[in-house]
């Protein structure tokens, strides 16, 4: 996080977890990130001023762009489509 007011940078999260994608909250409170900060990628709120995450959707493969908008979040979810032949 950079302090445009003040120029300091601060690390927001501390697990070194991939990261893909991120938004603010409609309040500027929290970043909506996707991480694989427990295994398999999920999305997370991460508060600006604690740095404390919450889950909010996970068990999805991998994720690319976020969005959050009106209270929403949006998600970019990477499927895949396997065929078993006998």
């Amino acid at each position: 996080m950079l302090d445009l007011g003040t120029g300091t940078i601060r690390r927001l999260t501390q697990d070194r977890r991939k990261l893909h994608g991120l938004d603010w909250t409609a309040d500027g409170g929290a970043v909506v990130i996707a991480s694989n900060r427990l295994g398999d990628f999920a999305l997370w709120s991460v508060a600006v001023d604690t740095g404390v995450a919450r889950p909010v959707a996970a068990g999805l493969t991998r994720i690319g762009a976020v969005a959050t908008s009106a209270g929403r979040i949006a998600a970019e979810v990477e499927t895949s489509r396997a065929t078993l032949m006998v």
